[in-house]
């Protein structure tokens, strides 16, 4: 049984280390989250910018127009980082 008090006093002096190891990731997984979350929408436009690449660029008309300028909102996307 003093082998659990043994472990008990061990955790007890590390419970103020235990709990700034908490408060860290607390704060550090959602900021992981949110970067991976703008790298995957800037991929996304990327890729949505290549899609629009393999397409014929002559005719103008107002769907065209639409797509063109769709297109270089994705460009701007895409750039950002």
């Amino acid at each position: 049984m003093e082998w659990i008090s043994n472990i008990v006093d061990g955790l007890n002096k590390f419970s103020g280390l235990f709990s700034l190891l908490a408060v860290i990731v607390a704060a550090v997984v959602p900021y992981i989250i949110y970067k991976k979350q703008q790298r995957d929408k800037r991929l996304d436009a990327f890729d949505e910018l290549e899609a629009m690449n393999d397409l014929s660029q002559n005719p103008m008309n107002y769907s065209e127009r639409n797509y063109y300028a769709r297109k270089r909102v994705l460009e701007k996307k895409s750039k950002k980082k």
